[in-house]
């Protein structure tokens, strides 16, 4: 939700360390993830399923913890792949049903003996043990299976004479690494909740618009001969200007919007230099590019092609630093309604 409402992105313009932004986050969403997820237990315990209740109880709620840890840093990360909250929301589901109902139907599949194919079935659990999903559903069916084949040997002497006769493997301890035990995906839910939240916090600190940018095409900068006096002489200023001349810098930004085969030039080779103390406006109709000339220069937007910088600190490759010296009033209400003033 803060990221589509621009949330995020003021407080981190207020001086917010992205660190203490996303650990906060982590924080509350796993409170708010531990309530469904102690739910869970009660549901089982009402329904009598005995391989999730008794001593296996604490079992499963270490899963479901482990789980969590793994999977809401990696919503994060999803997230930043679209634009729209509702959209997010529904693909996110979508892409949680199919890399965990899908990925363990497949494994189940191929693990028949008939279709000779069991060996690819392991291979492909390798791949799928990085998917958070598949490692929870795994976990618990794997768990449940090995209880009810516990329960069935140990009924009796000859019952555990027939297992043995028949090879068919169960583990006491239900968190062994070996099959059906849940320990590797006890470990792998660990290790990819680190990864994720790493990397989550890496990509604050590493400002990938300049990898973006070199990505990017544009047209080279062609003079236009009905160009007004006053914008090339802006024009000439800041391009014989140093860094230091300016509070605020722009040569020849642009920003190119593109959607498959199509491109749009929202932003064409601006220039414009902003001395301390002065009070500048940003002119223009609408679609003219004064949004994406102001989300470019707080980092909300990668740059195309050109350099902007503020106080003489680059926003493509030092965005933090350049944070520190402005703050932004949004274009729309980005604050959160249940947080006060001193809150936010």
């Amino acid at each position: 939700m803060m990221l589509f409402s621009g949330t995020r992105h003021l407080m981190m313009l207020s001086g917010l360390n992205p660190a203490v932004y996303w650990f906060s986050s982590f924080a509350w969403d796993m409170c708010n993830f531990l309530v469904p997820s102690l739910l869970m237990l009660v549901l089982f315990q009402a329904f009598g399923v005995d391989a999730f209740c008794g001593s296996n109880l604490l079992i499963v709620l270490l899963v479901e913890i482990l789980y969590g840890w793994a999977i809401i840093p990696l919503m994060y990360l999803m997230a930043n792949i679209f634009k729209n909250e509702v959209v997010a929301y529904t693909r996110l589901i979508m892409l949680n049903v199919l890399t965990g109902t899908g990925a363990s139907l497949v494994i189940f599949i191929l693990s028949i003996p008939d279709l000779g194919l069991v060996d690819v079935s392991h291979t492909l659990e390798w791949f799928f043990l990085f998917l958070p999903n598949f490692d929870l559903g795994q976990a618990l069916g794997d768990m449940y299976v090995n209880y009810v084949i516990k329960t069935a040997c140990e009924q009796s002497p000859l019952t555990k004479f027939v297992c043995e006769y028949k090879h068919i493997k169960y583990q006491d301890n239900y968190l062994a690494w070996g099959s059906p035990g849940i320990g590797r995906y006890c470990v792998w839910l660990a290790m990819l909740g680190f990864v994720f939240l790493a990397v989550v916090i890496l990509l604050e600190y590493i400002n990938i618009s300049k990898f973006k940018k070199k990505l990017t095409y544009t047209e080279p900068f062609v003079p236009d001969p009905y160009e007004n006096a006053d914008v090339r002489l802006e024009r000439e200023q800041v391009l014989n200007s140093t860094l230091t001349d300016y509070t605020v810098r722009v040569e020849n930004l642009t920003k190119v919007y593109s959607s498959g085969k199509k491109s749009l030039t929202a932003v064409d080779h601006l220039c414009l230099g902003i001395p301390a103390r002065e009070t500048f406006g940003l002119l223009g109709i609408n679609g003219a590019g004064k949004t994406s000339t102001f989300k470019m220069l707080t980092g909300d937007l990668p740059i195309s092609s050109g350099s902007a910088t503020i106080c003489g600190y680059d926003v493509t490759t030092d965005i933090n630093s350049a944070r520190r010296f402005y703050r932004i009033l949004p274009q729309f209400d980005a604050l959160v309604d249940c947080m006060t003033r001193e809150s936010t």
